[in-house]
């Protein structure tokens, strides 16, 4: 049920960008954005001959513990409402 919860969220977030922004984003793309900016994850930098790749680590929410994908969650909400969209308690 939160995965579904969160992947509606996501749904949401994707239709208002392209209503506001006109921007075009894959739910991948809007999830990466969430593990950067609310999950604090940190890109590293590797070289594959010769060319600089960076990798961010994959974190799926289907194995974040209860309390953890709840702050999470808080914290997309956090996120998104400082940019001016509201994500009511329905999801």
């Amino acid at each position: 049920m939160r995965v579904q919860q969160y992947y509606m969220m996501l749904n949401h977030i994707k239709g208002w960008l392209y209503q506001t922004q006109g921007e075009n984003h894959d739910i991948d793309e809007i999830h990466a954005l969430h593990l950067k900016h609310v999950a604090k994850l940190k890109p590293r930098k590797a070289e594959i001959g010769g060319e600089a790749v960076y990798i961010l680590e994959r974190r799926d929410v289907e194995d974040m513990k209860g309390n953890e994908f709840t702050e999470f969650l808080e914290g997309v909400i956090k996120y998104w409402s400082e940019r001016g969209l509201t994500i009511d308690d329905a999801y």
